[in-house]
């Protein structure tokens, strides 16, 4: 019996061992590569000609610079586990292709640079669940519209910067949800038209946060003179929030299309909470104002984690989004305004 118990400590220490020692060879192959610091919390791979992300990545690490290379592609399985990584570079490199998901839990993520890249398109629901981002950088891309769902869940982002791109319009309701954002630059979009979305944007958050949001650029007049974006004046009948908005009204499993309700007030949203009671999905919607609604998701940090009893995921909506399914993304709403 003894010998047994031997034998099976033995046996336990060699695969600890051994588990040890592939972790440590996994963090060292990407720094045979990059230069990693001690801990490979800070790895710098930038300017090394790499045609793809190396891997794998340790999973402490909270700076990666993987500037300056010749990446055309990311696909979705290339950051994953990263939790802790809170400044991503990726500028000046091939990218065109961004596969959804492939930002999915870096819940800590701070700042995103993919400047001086290929990228004409950005998919729906690529930046969500980076509930924490306050920086992202698109400059110098060839993106020529901004999707109504491009910046869905970035309720921190303080700094866009789309610069030097293709733009030629802002859709209607792309910026709610964005109530933290201080600064957007929008120089040489010299496709963009003016349009009263962005500056009754800019007008509401001084009323109503008494902040200002810093906007550059220029856009032009149907006469074709180009002024800047926030001098815009032809919008004096123009509403911030949808007027009429219909909003399904439930709580319980699963939502019936026919329960529809009309919310009023001069700000409407459609709220909607998705928590878990016991091993079931619940899911409530009702008709709320832009600010409340708001305020009760800055409470997701702490209380949208985990897909365990007593989870509880708030979103806000407008618009077509309302009446769309809800699902959960990680930590976050699939979707969020």
């Amino acid at each position: 019996m003894f010998h047994h118990v031997v034998s099976y400590r033995r046996s336990l220490v060699l695969i600890l061992c051994t588990i040890l020692f592939l972790e440590t060879q996994a963090d060292s192959d990407i720094c045979k590569i990059c230069t990693c610091n001690s801990l490979t919390t800070r790895i710098n791979c930038a300017r090394r000609n790499l045609l793809s992300i190396p891997q794998p990545i340790p999973t402490n690490v909270e700076y990666l610079d993987l500037g300056y290379n010749k990446i055309s592609r990311i696909e979705k399985e290339m950051f994953q586990g990263l939790h802790s990584l809170e400044k991503l570079d990726l500028y000046e490199n091939n990218i065109s292709t961004i596969k959804e998901g492939t930002f999915t839990g870096l819940s800590n993520l701070k700042e995103l640079d993919l400047r001086w890249n290929n990228i004409s398109t950005i998919k729906e629901g690529l930046f969500t669940g980076l509930s924490n981002l306050k920086t992202l950088g698109l400059r110098n891309n060839k993106i020529s519209r901004i999707e109504k769902e491009m910046f869905q869940g970035l309720h921190n982002l303080e700094k866009l910067s789309l610069s030097f791109n293709k733009i030629s319009r802002i859709e209607k309701e792309m910026f709610q949800g964005l109530h933290n954002l201080e600064i957007f630059y929008l120089e040489n979009n010299n496709l963009m038209k003016c349009g009263c979305h962005l500056p009754a944007f800019v007008k509401y958050i001084k009323k109503v946060y008494n902040r200002t949001v810093a906007v550059s650029g220029t856009c032009q007049e149907g006469s074709g003179k180009r002024i800047p974006i926030l001098d815009y004046s032809q919008c004096q009948n123009y509403s911030l929030f949808q007027r009429n908005l219909q909003c399904q009204t439930c709580s319980g499993i699963k939502c019936n299309k026919s329960e529809v309700t009309s919310c009023p007030g001069t700000e409407p949203v459609c709220r909607f909470a998705i928590s878990m009671n016991g091993a079931k999905l619940k899911t409530e919607r009702s008709c709320s104002t832009y600010r409340k609604c708001v305020e009760a998701m800055r409470n997701n940090t702490l209380t949208c984690n985990k897909r365990t009893n007593g989870t509880s995921c708030t979103g806000c909506c407008v618009g077509h989004l309302c009446n769309r399914m809800i699902s959960l993304a990680g930590p976050n709403p699939s979707y969020f305004v």
